[in-house]
């Protein structure tokens, strides 16, 4: 249900996560969130910093099922935006519009709670990865639609690389029967 103090509890551990990996909260809405790791400062690794904390934010039991992450690594516009009076934090560009399609197709299609983009799972280290569907997505920024492979992001003890590689690799070349 719609629990502000649950709702609360939930932000609470996500921007300590945040904060542990040296991540910045850009913006909450509702009940989203938009983190960035080495945009406003540095942060070594800034990618694996930020699947790391998605990993993080996962094990709480405050979190559950009901939290969905994207990631994504291109380059966006970081800062305060706004009027006199009304200045607010703000991420623009294809990064941050991107990462809000693939959170919704990851809670209603997918059913991944961490998914990345293939050009951030590619430099990610020390997690596992595993390709779970190739999109086309038109952006407000670009001219032509972007087709990324999505990752879903998970601890690397849990997952068996080989047997999903070898699955999504059946699909792709259409030798994958029911």
């Amino acid at each position: 249900g719609n629990n502000p103090t649950r709702l609360n509890d939930v932000l609470d551990t996500i921007i300590s996560n945040v904060m542990r990996q040296h991540g910045v909260i850009d913006h909450i809405s509702g009940d989203s969130l938009i983190a960035t790791f080495g945009a406003h400062k540095p942060c070594f690794m800034h990618e694996t910093a930020a699947c790391m904390c998605a990993l993080e934010v996962m094990k709480e039991e405050v979190i559950m099922k009901n939290v969905f992450i994207a990631a994504d690594t291109t380059q966006m516009e970081v800062g305060t935006i706004g009027a006199q009076g009304r200045l607010v934090r703000s991420v623009i560009g294809e990064s941050s519009e991107l990462c809000q399609k693939i959170s919704a197709l990851s809670r209603f299609i997918l059913h991944a709670n961490i998914v990345a983009t293939e050009r951030t799972a590619r430099v990610v280290t020390g997690i596992s990865k595993i390709p779970v569907d190739i999109i086309t997505a038109s952006s407000r920024y670009r001219d032509t639609p972007l087709d990324a492979t999505l990752f879903q992001i998970a601890p690397t003890e849990k997952r068996d690389d080989a047997k999903y590689k070898q699955g999504f690799t059946q699909v792709i070349s259409g030798a994958f029967d029911d």
